[in-house]
């Protein structure tokens, strides 16, 4: 039987980091179905460089080898990241 592993949620940032956040719901959502991390670009431009993130912000989902499962920009990501979790 194969072992199985939590994607990785990253949140790349500049400045201030999105307040959807700061929501218990969304919180919750996203520990139940992830291990997740979020970097401000501006103190860490390596992580952005690393998964080639050429637009900030992006939410992407990363598998355990490292691969990119989905990346998300541009306008309303909460309603994308919930449909990518349904």
């Amino acid at each position: 039987m194969a072992e199985a592993y939590t994607p990785v949620f990253l949140y790349l940032y500049t400045g201030m980091p999105d307040s959807i956040f700061e929501r218990e719901d969304i919180g919750d959502l996203l520990n139940r179905h992830f291990i997740n991390a979020r970097f401000d670009t501006a103190d860490n431009p390596d992580i952005a460089t690393r998964f080639g993130a050429d637009t900030i912000p992006v939410m992407m989902i990363v598998r355990s080898d490292g691969t990119l499962d989905h990346v998300i920009t541009g306008g309303n990501l909460l309603n994308r990241l919930e449909e990518i979790i349904k």
